[in-house]
């Protein structure tokens, strides 16, 4: 198996693009490394990449050359970590309102 090693704020999603060019392979990715496809990364992990997954060649040069997803949305522009709550109960019209 081959490896790579995790950036900040990279999801399984991330990885299996930068792999393979295919980020459904984030799966089968994170279950060869005990985890699920929606766990939190950290940096600097190692993590492997199955044998045998499908791949996209042409995505997987661009994102090797170009860029480095991470898409981690909780990751803030000046690098701190945003916490989210839920939005809890709302109702349309009431608290949830659409359109002006």
């Amino acid at each position: 198996m081959k490896t790579i090693k995790t950036l900040e704020g990279q999801s399984y999603s991330d990885i299996a693009l930068i792999a393979t060019g295919i980020a459904d392979n984030a799966t089968p990715i994170a279950l060869a490394n005990g985890a699920s496809p929606t766990d939190d990364i950290p940096p600097g992990t190692i993590l492997l990449i199955p044998e045998n997954l499908p791949a996209d060649v042409r995505t997987t040069n661009f994102f090797r050359s170009y860029a480095r997803p991470a898409t981690d949305a909780r990751i803030l522009p000046n690098g701190l970590r945003a916490v989210y709550g839920t939005i809890g109960n709302m109702t349309i019209g009431q608290n949830f309102i659409i359109g002006n």
